[in-house]
């Protein structure tokens, strides 16, 4: 039996040092994986937030700007009616030469004003009618003229790029 016991134990160390390398070897992957993993979290973490910071700095900078042409196309619509006051003067003729001159300077700098603002009359006299751009005031039976077309503009609009500044009032024919 002593010989078996040998045998024993001598098997045992030799099915340990096979076991050890084994379990070492287990452990040292162990603590890699685990370290890898919280590792990996916080770097797909960071980069979600790099991500997310970037959209919002580009959704506020959109939102500052649109703001801004909010801000001036609400402006410009409300020299929109001086415009039709210089107009309205204009039509009206007086003998006083330096009257209807200085009337003409100022509003050649109004539009001046308007064309570096990028506002633009829409131009609707003879036109197909749009409600997009116009906006009809009446109707009117009118033999010369094809349906749906613009036979007369009580107001001008305008817009300014995309955004209608206000439309223009029109006549159109039945």
């Amino acid at each position: 039996m002593p010989a078996n016991k040998e045998q024993s134990n001598t098997s045992l160390p030799e099915q340990e040092d096979k076991a050890a390398p084994a379990s070492g070897e287990a452990q040292k992957q162990e603590p890699e994986s685990n370290i890898a993993q919280p590792i990996n979290e916080w770097e797909e973490r960071f980069l979600r937030l790099t991500a997310e910071y970037q959209n919002h700095r580009v959704r506020t900078q959109k939102e500052k700007e649109s703001l801004g042409l909010d801000v001036i196309a609400q402006t410009a619509a409300q020299f929109l009616v001086v415009l039709d006051n210089l107009e309205r003067a204009l039509e009206n003729k007086t003998e006083d030469k330096n009257y209807a001159k200085g009337i003409e300077m100022i509003h050649k700098q109004m539009l001046d004003i308007l064309i570096k603002m990028k506002i633009t009359e829409i131009d609707a006299q003879g036109g197909q009618f749009d409600p997009k751009y116009m906006e009809a005031a009446m109707h009117t039976e009118d033999e010369n003229a094809a349906e749906n077309t613009v036979v007369r503009v009580f107001a001008k609009g305008y817009r300014m790029e995309d955004r209608i500044l206000r439309h223009a009032v029109v006549q159109v024919a039945n």
